[in-house]
């Protein structure tokens, strides 16, 4: 994988813009997305969106330890380490199944989390613990802890090939899939941190809710000639993303909290198609914060802090967000209270 020096010297050889070009484009990257790619997966992106084929089949040259956030499309020869059991959850009333994978080769192990409708089709691929694999076209993402993670998407794919004599720097067994993270309050907050906060919404921007993304890749697209482009797929009909930030407060402090796709579906209580109704009626995007009784409503968040490049102050990218039952956490508090009482 080549350094961050050498893709900006690539990409600005093979394309029409200078090293310093670039860098401002890295940099312009990683704040659209919140700090949630590396430099180095931003220069990635970049890349594929300028058209650049002879990055992409270099990026598909990969080790575990090259993979950052961000990449659309990874290819990796590398060792089964181990397949979790099939684990159901409830979220907000509906039921979901998540199972993890790790995998790697001498250099490290990443994890691939299947969600839902792709647990079928990753059993198709009929692998066990202890293959040697081949994967391809997969997607990466940042997890809950701040490291890469890949997903299968729409693509990816992963065949068993012979042993190529890849040894794991760990065992199976000692690698725990745990994403048991510091609750903190807002407060004691800094940036770096990967932590759980507890807190109301007090304040939404109203902004513009969504972006658009590949309905296959989940990757940019842009409008040419009345036709959505993905660089990854082609001509394709784009879906909604969807995109929330406001503040959230804990009683002891507050902080602006960015919420994507998932996350700010499960605040807003509405989908990405549902906001495409909502703005093809209304041609306002920002009809949508008048039908949504966000503020007030009590989350658990688990993400991470960074700082913002603007304004210098920390903010709250949220990887996990669920909905605080008032109940529930009432109980918490009593209980709270009485250790305290008990100490005193």
């Amino acid at each position: 994988m080549l350094s961050l020096e050498e893709l900006i010297m690539e990409i600005s050889k093979k394309s029409e813009y200078s090293e310093d070009e670039i860098k401002k484009m890295i940099e312009e990257k990683q704040d659209e997305l919140s700090g949630l790619v590396s430099e180095e997966g931003a220069a990635y992106i970049i890349a594929r969106e300028l058209g650049l084929t002879l990055l992409e089949e270099q990026a598909r040259n990969l080790k575990a330890r090259d993979v950052v956030p961000g990449m659309f499309s990874v290819d990796l020869n590398c060792k089964i380490a181990k397949i979790t059991d099939i684990r159901t959850f409830e979220r907000n009333g509906t039921q979901g199944t998540v199972q993890n994978v790790l995998l790697g080769d001498e250099t490290g192990i990443i994890r691939l989390s299947i969600w839902n409708d792709e647990i079928e089709r990753f059993h198709e691929f009929c692998i066990k613990e202890g293959d040697t694999v081949k994967i391809t076209k997969m997607l990466s993402k940042e997890d809950n802890l701040g490291n890469a993670e890949l997903r299968l998407g729409k693509r990816g794919k992963i065949e068993k090939i012979k042993d190529l004599g890849i040894n794991l720097p760990v065992s199976a067994r000692a690698v725990s899939f745990s994403t048991a993270v510091q609750e903190k309050t807002i407060n004691n907050l800094k940036a770096g941190d990967r932590v759980r906060i507890k807190g109301r919404i007090i304040q939404i921007f109203k902004r513009k809710p969504y972006y658009e993304v590949c309905e296959k890749c989940e990757g940019k697209v842009e409008k040419m000639n009345d036709k959505w482009l993905c660089k990854s797929c082609g001509e394709t009909n784009p879906k909604f993303a969807l995109l929330l930030s406001g503040i959230i407060d804990d009683g002891y402090g507050n902080i602006r909290t960015i919420m994507f796709k998932e996350n700010a579906e499960r605040v807003l209580g509405k989908t990405g198609d549902d906001i495409k109704k909502l703005i093809e009626k209304s041609k306002d995007p920002l009809t949508i914060y008048d039908s949504s009784d966000v503020l007030g409503k009590h989350l658990s968040l688990r993400g991470s802090v960074k700082e913002n490049d603007f304004s210098g102050n920390i903010e709250f990218i949220a990887n996990e967000v669920e909905e605080i039952d008032s109940e529930i956490r009432s109980h918490e508090m009593i209980g709270e209270i009485e250790k305290i009482n008990k100490i005193m």
